[in-house]
């Protein structure tokens, strides 16, 4: 199974940021939009692992002792050189409460022995993918930036379901209130 390690957000908070990506198909950006359910922000990557090691994921997890916090959503760029494979996504302000996070997510995984290095984080929320995107695109995009409680994380499985990428939360841990 693939894993990763995510937050996950507020059905309204999910309406508003595919409102976002509604409003960028209608001025002609078109490529794979991510599905309204899928919608969520990495911590990390994990990839394949087996099933036996997973409780100990989650062991693990458990012991990040962070309060809850926001976050604050800023602009719409894209990760790729080519123009026709950008990833679109929209950007998070710097935040030191999800930077603790992030790291405290890797600091516990590397405790179980996956030996991740210090890795440039860019946290983001990806809106689509394969997108056909001039550079200055979206330097005068508006849209409404959204603040995003962050309340826990959850261990995802990534898995085709019917020939469709599906995101499904294996297990929510909570942030202390």
């Amino acid at each position: 199974m693939r894993i990763f390690i995510a937050i996950l957000f507020s059905p309204a908070i999910n309406h508003e940021i595919y409102d976002i990506i509604e409003t960028i198909k209608e001025k002609n950006y078109h490529g794979q939009s991510t599905v309204h359910d899928n919608l969520h922000l990495t911590l990390h990557y994990i990839g394949e692992t087996k099933q036996e090691k997973l409780s100990e994921i989650i062991k693990q997890l458990k012991e990040i002792i962070i309060n809850s916090f926001s976050i604050q959503t800023k602009n719409i760029d894209y990760f790729g050189k080519e123009k026709k494979k950008k990833i679109l996504y929209l950007g998070i302000e710097n935040n030191h409460e999800l930077k603790k996070l992030h790291n405290e997510v890797v600091k516990q995984l590397n405790n179980i022995g996956y030996m991740i290095d210090e890795e440039t984080y860019i946290p983001h929320i990806t809106l689509m993918r394969r997108v056909k995107v001039e550079d200055d695109a979206f330097d005068n995009f508006e849209f409404k930036s959204l603040k995003i409680a962050v309340e826990g994380i959850s261990v995802m499985e990534s898995k085709r379901i019917d020939n469709q990428l599906v995101y499904e939360e294996i297990e929510h841990i909570d942030l202390k209130k």
